[in-house]
Order: structure tokens, then sequence, then C-alpha cells
């Protein structure tokens, strides 16, 4: 059966809402299952150009964003990452130039993919993890971790919390630090989704890496809405007569 709003219900309670102007979300199991597998090879194959026009809702004046696909799935998707699992610690990877050639895109992702497949394999490691360009070219990775990281205190403090140093990072590649995090998992996956952004455009030809013994959804239901009476910004999907409209409920 088809539904015109689709719930995201994430384990501490807090909710993602997707309104449509059309019934579009089937809420059978092999179907909804079907449509994932769809999405992701959109995803793999859509062009970065595809494009879709914001204009704000229910307010006297109108304005227009133009807002890229890829950008917005990534994000999502990596907000569900994090906030259907459990993650101990922020954690950034960066390099001594002595080591490592941390212009070297090649390089960069050989090193930290071998670090973090021999993580999961050995020590448990569960991650979502985001590269990022520094001001300088050089490549950092952001990443919210858990498992057996092997950790050492830094001498150093952030916001009264121990900054740690990753002992077999710093000792092969350079630096690292590993942050503690407070619980707040909705502040956390709001917080990383920012290094999404148009500079950073699939480093290693994806957006973010994640670990396989990850919970990958949320809890979905479905319903009909009045969607004219939704008053969030509208999103409309080029090339089609369908809008979405999203509205979220975390706890922050």
């Amino acid at each position: 059966m088809y539904w015109n709003t689709k719930i995201k219900i994430y384990p501490d309670g807090s909710t993602n809402t997707i309104y449509c102007n059309q019934r579009i979300f089937n809420d059978s199991p092999e179907t909804v299952k079907s449509e994932k597998k769809k999405e992701k090879k959109s995803s793999e194959n859509s062009d970065e150009k595809q494009k879709r026009k914001k204009i704000t809702v229910g307010t006297s004046s109108c304005t227009t964003e133009v807002r890229n696909d890829s950008l917005k799935r990534a994000r999502d998707k990596i907000q569900d990452l994090v906030m259907c699992n459990n993650f101990d610690y922020f954690v950034t990877l960066t390099f001594n130039p002595k080591k490592v050639d941390s212009f070297n895109v090649e390089e960069v992702k050989d090193v930290i993919k071998t670090w973090l497949k021999n993580g999961v394999r050995y020590r448990n490691f569960k991650y979502v993890a985001i590269p990022e360009y520094h001001q300088s070219g050089r490549i950092h990775m952001h990443a919210v971790m858990s498992g057996d990281l092997k950790l050492e205190e830094s001498g150093h403090y952030f916001n009264g919390r121990t900054v740690y140093n990753i002992t077999d990072w710093s000792d092969k590649y350079g630096y690292c630090t590993a942050l503690k995090l407070d619980g707040n998992i909705t502040r956390v996956a709001y917080y990383i989704t920012k290094y999404i952004t148009k500079g950073n455009d699939k480093i290693f030809g994806r957006f973010y890496w994640s670990s396989r013994n990850l919970e990958r959804s949320p809890k979905l239901e479905f319903k009909d809405s009045d969607y004219k009476s939704i008053f969030q910004y509208e999103y409309r999907i080029d090339d089609t007569h369908r809008c979405i409209k999203y509205e979220a409920d975390f706890n922050f």
C-alpha cells in the first residue's frame, strides 16, 4: 500500500518525517528493500549536476536555493548510521608528511582503508568516517568510532574532556585525536554531517566510509498526511510533479 508520509524512528525516540504531495512510499517490506537497492544504485550512478530547487513555503517571501541531491542523500544516510548505533569517540586522523603524502589521494586512501579494515577484523572497530580537505590541500579524516582503540592521554583537554591519542595510528602515520562522546547522539550526527560539503565531493570515490557491522536503518512507519498543511520548506523535484517536505523532532 502506498502512503504520502514516511517516518524514521530512531532508538532514542527522535523522528525524521518525509512528506510528499503524492503517495510514493510503499510499506511492503519487500518493496521497501527493493526501493533501497534502487536508491543505492541510483546514488552510485547519479549525475552530480542533478539538483532540486528549494523554496520557502508558508511565508510572505519566497527564496530559491539549489540543493545537490547526492549531498542530501549522503547527509541523510550518515545521520541514520550515527543515530542507529552507539559510538564512543569522535576521532580526527591527520598525517605526518614525513610518513604519508597527504596530498596524494590514493596513498591516503590505502593507509586509512587498511587501518580501518584491520581494526574491524581484529579490534571490533565500528565507524562512520568522512574525509576532508584542509585549506592547505592536505587530506585528513573525521570519524565517530567504537571498539578497542589503543588510547593514551595526550595531556590536552577540550571543554573539560581528555583528548586522547590513538597510539597505533600516531606511531605509524602521524597525528590523531580521540574525544570521548557525551552520549548526545543527535548532536553528534548533526555535527559530523556538516563535513559533507561540495568542497569535499567524494575524495575517495564516495562521501563517507562506514563499517559493515552497523545497524543501517531506523524503524519506519507510514501514513497519509495533509501535505498542504505541513509548514516546512518544500523541495521541488526536477522533471517531476513531486514535491517533498521534511520535519524533524530530534532529542538534543
